[in-house]
């Protein structure tokens, strides 16, 4: 059947009942002699992996009598109360009632159900092999919720034979469905057209199954946004194995504030004029299916006040230090620094004049010289001069104790052109790590050095890569910021 849709053989593999799991959408059954010692996997696979079965042939019949023997004498009896009429006698089981042939007409119902979604009619490519059609034992009948897609002259109600069945496996829509299929070969009897529905039939079947065990995916997107803005952004995901991975991405290659979390911020990234990013949201379950969705975002240039390039809160021997950076500033009259203990809470504890309008860059910083013990919040709020105000994310910092162990750092000359001498004091013998770093927080030049009790002096001297600029020398010791101060490189 597959040859015949031109499907490659990647698209499925062989295997027996033990090896189903979760992660198998359908088993094809399509002949075989199941009893409960070899099939008996397949209980599992339907009721508790709510995976799918199709099967054809007498093994339907074999299969429908198959049960377990230890109580609860569990049976694959999966469209039926308790079983069908064995393709003939004794081959099934305990079940010991069998049929012969089935009776003409044939009837076609539920024409709109997607199975029945093939040109023509398909009983005469069913009607070869050792069993061409079910009908249910004398004492039971079909499910209530199987659905008799084509039924033979026999029987009555629910005790109608047929040639193709499907639904949920013992009556239960939660379970996996099971379909069957009567007739040796659906590629053997009857015409082309009729081989063709036939198989189209089974084909239909496993697409209902890959959709029932595929991954429903959902976003939640703002329809415009900002330049230079975080939006929230949210997806959901069900179905499959579970166990899902999460995969943001941006077609103008915006930043997320996490890209493999469901919940997330986006970086509404800095544009010139109006123009459209794509934002995908892929999930993956544990069985590496996987499912997708885009959404279209209209993206604005920014009418924020201010670029922030940078904010840095960083401990030094006398409190917190907050630096940071504008690229461009438009009507900007101040900033207020705020901090907080917890997070929520915040008050202001210091301002600093804006630039006002600027389209350079402008480096700010401000010392905290009495800081809160323990974990704090530092944050800028930038106000306009006609009262508009923008508040930006925070940042935290960890101080176990106020840091006090070097004191008294001078740098000279600053400005300098080639190198500088730094001089400082330390309380006790250590070794720390010199650092210069310019203002967009990349090292320039770090070396480790052990520094003694008393008046300490380190020589520095430029390196080629130096440009003219704004940089800060620090001295740090393991996570700890113990010293840092601005020195200017002015090269000649």
């Amino acid at each position: 059947y597959y040859a015949n849709a031109t499907i490659p053989s990647s698209a499925y593999f062989l295997g027996s009942p033990s090896t189903l799991n979760g992660c198998v959408d359908i088993w094809t059954n399509p002949h075989g002699d199941p009893v409960w010692a070899t099939h008996k996997d397949l209980f599992n696979f339907v009721t508790v992996y709510k995976s799918w079965i199709w099967a054809q042939c007498h093994a339907v019949s074999t299969m429908e009598g198959c049960k377990d023997p230890s109580p609860p004498n569990k049976q694959l009896n999966f469209l039926t109360s308790n079983g069908l009429q064995c393709y003939s006698n004794g081959k099934c089981g305990t079940i010991t009632e069998s049929h012969g042939n089935s009776n003409a007409p044939y009837t076609y119902s539920y024409p709109t159900d997607p199975v029945m979604q093939f040109m023509g009619d398909m009983h005469q490519a069913a009607s070869s092999g050792s069993e061409d059609w079910y009908i249910p034992l004398t004492t039971g009948q079909w499910n209530t919720k199987t659905k008799e897609l084509v039924n033979t002259n026999d029987g009555s109600g629910l005790r109608k034979g047929v040639k193709m069945v499907y639904g949920p496996a013992y009556g239960d829509t939660t379970n996996g469905y099971v379909m069957y299929e009567a007739g040796h070969d659906l590629d053997g009897g009857g015409t082309t057209a009729q081989k063709v529905a036939a198989q189209r039939a089974y084909f239909n079947f496993l697409l209902l199954g890959g959709l029932a065990k595929s991954l429903t995916v959902a976003s939640t997107v703002p329809a415009n946004a900002n330049a230079r803005t975080k939006v929230d952004i949210s997806a959901s995901v069900s179905g499959g194995g579970g166990s899902y991975n999460y995969k943001w991405t941006s077609k103008l290659g915006a930043v997320f504030s996490s890209s493999t979390n469901a919940v997330t911020k986006y970086h509404v990234p800095d544009v010139a004029a109006a123009t459209t990013d794509v934002i995908t949201f892929t999930a993956t379950d544990n069985c590496s299916r996987q499912n997708f969705i885009k959404k279209t975002i209209a993206v604005l240039p920014s009418t924020l006040p201010i670029n922030l390039k940078s904010f840095n809160v960083y401990a030094t021997s006398l409190g917190v230090q907050i630096d940071w950076t504008t690229a461009s500033e438009l009507n900007n009259d101040f900033f207020s620094i705020q901090r907080s203990l917890n997070g929520i809470d915040y008050i202001e504890f210091g301002r600093l004049r804006g630039g006002g309008n600027s389209t350079i860059l402008l480096n700010y910083s401000f010392s905290d010289e009495h800081p809160y013990n323990g974990i704090s919040y530092y944050r800028l709020k930038q106000s306009d001069f006609d009262g508009k105000s923008e508040t930006f994310e925070p940042v935290s910092i960890n101080l176990k104790e106020k840091l006090n162990d070097i004191n008294s750092i001078h740098i000279f000359p600053n400005p300098f052109s080639e190198a500088f001498t730094a001089e400082f004091e330390s309380i006790d013998n250590k070794e720390v790590q010199i650092q210069v770093i310019n203002i967009n927080g990349t090292i320039a030049f770090s070396e480790t050095i052990n520094i003694e009790e008393g008046k300490n002096s380190y020589h520095f001297s430029s390196s080629e890569n130096m440009k003219t600029g704004i940089y800060f020398f620090r001295i740090i010791n393991g996570s700890s910021v113990l010293a840092n101060s601005k020195v200017y490189c002015r090269k000649n």
